[in-house]
């Protein structure tokens, strides 16, 4: 059995989101919209908030002294034939606004409003709707749970806690 461990973070700006749009050539989710990550090498998994700042300055360019309160905010397990993926997903602000450019795709900032017209990666969706509640409310709890995608990669089950 192999495990999978990624990390993606959501940056915000005040009511405006980091995301990242993937390449139209990555080989997952083409031209889909996710946060800022990557894969959590092995000698990260004690550490997934270094791995997220790793990730981040890759991709972005920022810096870890640009972010502040970056935390785990939900982790999700994804059973799969072969193995297991667990998908961390971190939170973090920044006021910084220039960014980029990324080799993975491009970047953009965008308002919580507009959300519901991009297509994001069905889980980095749900994920972030739950963060963007938390956020209203005032929670920061960190979740749990478990997704099960068809081989398209859509969500057909999804338990957080």
């Amino acid at each position: 059995m192999i495990l999978r461990v990624f990390v993606a973070t959501f940056i915000f700006q005040h009511d405006v989101i980091l995301l990242l749009e993937r390449s139209r050539t990555a080989r997952f989710a083409p031209g889909k919209w996710t946060g800022v990550g990557g894969r959590v090498e092995p000698d990260e998994l004690d550490a997934v908030e270094a791995a997220a700042i790793r990730e981040i300055e890759e991709e972005t360019g920022l810096k870890g002294s640009d972010l502040h309160d970056l935390r785990v905010r939900l982790i999700l397990t994804l059973p799969e034939a072969g193995g297991i993926s667990v998908l961390v997903f971190c939170a973090a602000e920044t006021d910084r606004v220039d960014v980029g450019p990324c080799d993975e795709g491009t970047l953009h900032w965008v308002s919580a409003d507009n959300l519901p017209g991009i297509d994001l990666i069905e889980n980095a969706r749900r994920t972030l709707n739950v963060l963007i509640e938390d956020r209203k409310s005032g929670k920061q709890d960190v979740h749990y749970g478990v997704c099960r995608c068809d081989v398209e990669g859509k969500v057909v089950d999804w338990a957080v806690i």
